[in-house]
């Protein structure tokens, strides 16, 4: 926590922003490159940011450009599902997991980085997002902060289907015009492992 407290005080936010997407990357480089990152910030000051012929420097700004890009997709690609009461055991007593049938499964570690938004977003509610993948779920019960479980593995029975679900699917392959496929652009766009 001191280290944290530090860098955001002789640093700022925005390099502690930085470096922080930039750890919640999946590349085995990033601790490397972020130590790098760090030598260098405390030599030069805030405006490390600004010497991108640094390759350390250079790093981990690719790395959190990616993380921030695919954070800012799953904003928008992110759906709750309604799960019933007792099918959370040891979560918390009823809520809202991201819907889709295999859920959220990022590339990157997104858990933490999107806890706060869906928090401050919908503060009244009880939710969970769970990656799969990393076995890691924020857990938000409502009125209360966010808090991170490691580790537990959240397997759900599917229930009936969800109406938003089908209207979503429906409206995807619907909104496209026939005679302007473009199957390109559209995974340009809306990548495959997004539409689970």
């Amino acid at each position: 926590y001191k280290t944290v407290h530090t860098i955001q005080n002789r640093l700022g936010y925005s390099v502690y922003d930085t470096l922080l997407c930039a750890l919640c990357h999946f590349a085995e480089d990033r601790g490397s490159a972020v130590l790098g990152y760090l030598v260098r910030a405390f030599a030069k000051g805030k405006s490390v940011s600004e010497h991108l012929s640094d390759p350390y420097v250079m790093r981990v700004m690719e790395l959190s450009r990616k993380v921030c890009n695919e954070r800012q997709r799953f904003y928008g690609f992110l759906r709750f599902q309604l799960v019933p009461m007792g099918q959370l055991d040891g979560f918390a007593e009823a809520g809202a997991i991201p819907g889709g049938e295999k859920g959220m499964e990022p590339k990157c570690n997104l858990v933490p980085l999107m806890m706060e938004h869906f928090s401050d977003r919908y503060p009244n509610e009880h939710f969970i997002i769970y990656d799969p993948i990393r076995k890691l779920a924020a857990v938000h019960e409502a009125y209360h902060a966010c808090v991170l479980v490691m580790g537990q593995d959240l397997s759900l029975s599917r229930g009936e289907g969800d109406y938003i679900e089908e209207l979503w699917k429906h409206y995807f392959a619907s909104v496209e015009i026939k005679a302007r496929h473009n199957e390109r652009c559209q995974q340009n766009m809306m990548p495959v492992w997004y539409r689970k």
